[in-house]
């Protein structure tokens, strides 16, 4: 009686498949009625015993900008932005959360943010300070032709406003 509802049932799981920015997903289910319902519980008895794993709090701001200055600074390595929190934060949901992912999303919102021709000295700071960095502030500066303190001043302005995008997107 089961069986072609079944059928039905899965061949919508396999045709439910789709792809995401070049990112593969697929549906998963799972047929319960292969076990009975106290192998069920036996098997899984652990964790209904510790319930359903605790999603993590959202960040507060103050944190939230913390890890954007630790992710900023690890752009060009996934590894160190593996353990991120950015990366579960709710801009990164309609992509796979990984953490090249998520230097994608600061770069283009970055792009996006500093788009303006107004905003040229704040980008090329940007730039100069976290996707192409320079050895020391100082050697930035003067290549921007800036002096130390506009150069830390512009840097600090760009943060504040890629900060500000990238938590309005997050909340």
């Amino acid at each position: 009686m089961w069986e072609p509802i079944a059928e039905r049932v899965m061949q919508s799981f396999s045709a439910g498949a789709f792809t995401l920015d070049g990112v593969r997903y697929g549906i998963y289910g799972r047929d319960q009625r292969s076990e009975s319902v106290l192998d069920f519980i036996r098997g899984n008895w652990a964790s209904f015993k510790q319930g359903a794993p605790a999603t993590p709090a959202p960040l507060e701001r103050k944190a939230f900008d913390e890890a954007l200055r630790v992710a900023l600074r690890s752009l060009d390595r996934p590894d160190l932005l593996a353990p991120s929190p950015l990366r579960r934060a709710p801009f990164l949901a309609a992509c796979a959360p990984t953490p090249e992912a998520l230097a994608q999303l600061i770069r283009d919102e970055a792009e996006r943010v500093f788009g303006s021709p107004r905003d040229a000295d704040l980008r090329r700071v940007f730039a100069r300070a976290y996707l192409e960095p320079a050895a020391k502030q100082d050697a930035a500066a003067a290549e921007l032709g800036l002096s130390p303190r506009s150069y830390r001043r512009y840097l600090k302005a760009a943060l504040e406003r890629l900060g500000e995008a990238l938590w309005r997107r997050a909340g």
